[in-house]
């Protein structure tokens, strides 16, 4: 048993320092990567019966959903058992406070953080210390198996409440880190960053976007990190185009931090299976490869705010491959965004917005500088406005184009719609700094 081992297991006064913690989980996470599927499985499986027992014993809203459903610990084989637990959603966490907690719990001497509300019920959620130390591990780790190096100087362009803060830029082993406020004017993000030469740009998806747009001569960065938002296929043609980098995405909750990420072979998302079990559902049922499902996580590691089977609200597509970077996490083919992202049709069906989304994607494609922005919202049950801010390479013909195959989409479908078309200047972000591209008014 190593030193760092025998710390963590025997519980010494020396736990408290962070580095030391932090350093023996990114330590584990390198060295699962490369265990086979069943030892993973085997070592996550471990940590599922343990957080699952202890959910029933000592946090009254599992212990009572539990027993409601015939549910005991000792019912879990394997992780396809997890079924036989109802699904958590948001709305059950908030009417839950405080039995979503162990009893006799003292908040006040725990970290707590606050989801965004970009979904109308924003959360609290409460770690200690020990579990905030992973999180932290999860972002080192993340980040550096990318080539994220301590000498690297790190730009991060996002919301400047303390909230949102990335954990690797509190880190002492990062120098030369920046938080440019993402409110800030693109000409300003664009100064600050020519003059600060930043190694690493980490933001969100719409951001660089908008920066692809822009003369972005003096910038060059070696890495570039997204987060937060569903990543195009065409914003990584423009940050190509723009910066000759190749874009490393990433996939995570203020419940969960990180949950996957991207490496530079760049074959989906890296599902780490020591932090959570993922499922993804279609009606209940596990979804098959290459097919998308709601996604829903059991965290393994939280035992202060245990999370189990809880509707994340995302859709996700797994895939059964294997990437060639020789780590063995499994992969999410993509992430398509929220489950509230969905168009009403007239007869009241809801669909995805995947296929409003071809429409726009075939020509972009082709002009991904034709716009730096768009926004389609469904104002009324046939009726859409088209939102486009002007790129460096604007055409009208391009516009009318996609407004046309959004057309053809709902005529496909039996439906004629109203379409109108603006050219804005800019189409606001919300509170925490992102941007919808689809929207739907009508409930």
């Amino acid at each position: 048993m190593s030193p760092i081992d025998w710390l963590i297991r025997n519980g010494t006064n020396l736990l408290m320092e962070d580095p030391l913690r932090r350093r023996h989980y990114v330590h584990w996470l390198r060295v699962n990567q490369s265990k086979t599927p069943k030892e993973l499985k085997d070592i996550q499986l471990k940590k599922l019966k343990a957080i699952i027992k202890y959910a029933y014993s000592c946090i009254p809203y599992y212990h009572q959903l539990f027993r409601a459903s015939k549910f005991k610990p000792e019912d879990l084989k394997n992780t396809d058992d997890l079924k036989k637990i109802p699904v958590t959603t948001k709305k059950d966490v908030q009417n839950n406070y405080p039995n979503i907690f162990p009893r006799g719990i003292n908040i006040s001497k725990h970290r707590v953080f606050y989801t965004s509300g970009s979904t109308g019920m924003p959360l609290k959620i409460v770690i200690n210390q020990k579990e905030n130390n992973y999180s932290h591990a999860l972002m080192h780790y993340t980040f550096t198996e990318c080539g994220l190096s301590r000498k690297d100087k790190v730009a991060t362009i996002a919301s400047p409440h303390p909230s949102h803060i990335m954990p690797f830029l509190k880190d002492i082993t990062y120098k030369g880190s920046k938080l440019i406020p993402i409110q800030d004017h693109p000409e300003n993000i664009v100064s600050t960053l020519r003059q600060f030469k930043p190694d690493v740009i980490h933001t969100y998806p719409s951001m660089l976007a908008i920066l692809s747009h822009s003369d972005v001569s003096g910038i060059n960065p070696r890495l570039i990190f997204t987060v937060s938002e569903t990543l195009p296929q065409h914003y990584r043609i423009l940050v190509r185009r723009a910066f000759g980098v190749e874009i490393n995405d990433a996939y995570g909750s203020v419940e969960f931090s990180r949950l996957a990420f991207e490496c530079n072979e760049h074959s989906g998302l890296h599902m780490i299976t020591d932090r959570a079990v993922l499922e993804f559902l279609n009606d209940g049922e596990q979804v098959s490869p290459g097919e998308p499902g709601e996604i829903i996580v059991t965290g393994l590691y939280n035992y202060t705010m245990p999370l189990i089977r809880y509707n994340l609200g995302d859709v996700g597509v797994p895939s059964d491959e294997r990437c060639a970077c020789g780590r063995n996490w499994p992969l999410i083919k993509s992430i398509q965004g929220r489950t509230t992202d969905y168009i009403v049709l007239p007869d009241r069906k809801k669909i995805t917005t995947s296929g409003v989304w071809q429409c726009v994607y075939h020509e972009i494609v082709v002009s991904p500088f034709c716009f730096s922005q768009f926004q389609i919202v469904q104002e009324k049950i046939k009726k859409f406005l088209l939102k486009f801010v002007r790129g460096k390479e604007f055409d009208a013909k391009v516009i009318m184009k996609i407004k046309q195959n959004i057309e053809e989409y709902f005529l496909r479908l039996g439906y004629e719609v109203t379409i109108d078309v603006r050219i804005v200047d800019d189409i606001p972000m919300d509170r925490t700094g992102k941007r919808r591209s689809i929207i739907s008014l009508v409930t």
